[in-house]
């Protein structure tokens, strides 16, 4: 009877464990997954916790401003950072310097707050690259007039004076820029601009506005060509009390803010990757038949 039952085929009733083979699988499974949550782990802790973007204050990377920070507040400036424009705003109305670091990105409320608060307070507005619309809320006196695309150095004019900030020659990397080709701006009436090009100039002011024609005079990477320190030093430590402004899509009062992958570290496409792949190796060892087929 014994040997009748074991030619019919049907398993043992041991046959559903898992084999050798089985075993090492899921063994290497396991393997791998621990690996991917280590290392991405350890990248988190090597990269540090800090925010990375566009002229974001605590970045070290290439693109972020750090650097400009770091050494503002050696030489005494109190630099706070705000996100949301009601906060830039009372800066503004304290009499504080509020750089905002994506005039561009501002809705019509946004803005509307921030010139009201110019108005009311003593408080100084830096525009980092701002566009036509953003400059028709705060000056009508500058608007943007053409763009530098070609890498080089722009000169302090003979009339410059203090608009200059004791800054001889700025250097931009053309179409390479952070935000592509920096701006140049042509002024009207009392408005006075400095570092002039055949189309513009770089660095435009009206009363307690002043704009920056690049994004790259403040980054980490830019700031120490030529004499871009000290322009971005003279400039936003002059009152002694720094607003650093980065525009946030969690601020209450924006419409259309910037986008929420631009506020992900470099290190978060990697992991991604990884995790991707970590899981693609799974469920390719998940379904996977191990052992002999079972012959019904």
């Amino acid at each position: 009877a014994a040997s009748d039952h074991s030619s019919t085929g049907w398993p043992s009733a041991g046959s559903d464990r898992p084999g050798p083979r089985g075993e090492s699988g899921r063994a290497w499974l396991v393997i791998l997954v621990a690996t991917g949550i280590v290392l991405a782990i350890a990248v988190t802790i090597a990269r540090g916790a800090y925010r990375d973007g566009p002229l974001e204050p605590d970045a070290p990377t290439p693109q972020g401003s750090k650097a400009a920070v770091e050494v503002l507040t050696d030489l005494g400036t109190q630099v706070g950072v705000d996100r949301h424009t009601e906060d830039a705003a009372q800066s503004l109305r304290e009499d504080h310097t509020v750089l905002v670091t994506a005039p561009s990105s501002l809705s019509a409320p946004q803005l509307n707050e921030l010139a009201g608060a110019l108005w009311e307070g003593e408080g100084r507005l830096v525009l980092v690259q701002p566009d036509f619309v953003t400059l028709s809320y705060l000056t009508p006196l500058i608007s943007p007039s053409g763009s530098l695309r070609s890498p080089g150095t722009v000169e302090a004019g003979q009339g410059c004076g203090d608009l200059a900030f004791e800054a001889r020659a700025l250097a931009v990397p053309g179409e390479e820029g952070l935000r592509g080709a920096s701006t140049l701006y042509s002024t009207r009436g009392e408005a006075q601009g400095c570092f002039g090009a055949p189309e513009g100039d770089l660095v435009a002011a009206d009363g307690k506005v002043l704009v920056l024609g690049s994004a790259d005079l403040l980054t980490n990477e830019g700031v120490r060509e030529a004499d871009n320190s000290a322009l971005v030093l003279n400039a936003l430590g002059q009152s002694g009390e720094l607003s650093w402004y980065v525009p946030s899509a969690t601020d209450p009062m924006a419409t259309a803010g910037p986008d929420l992958l631009t506020y992900l570290p470099d290190w978060a496409g990697p992991v991604a990757l990884w995790i991707l792949l970590v899981t693609a190796i799974a469920l390719i060892a998940w379904g996977r038949r191990f052992g002999p087929v079972v012959v019904e």
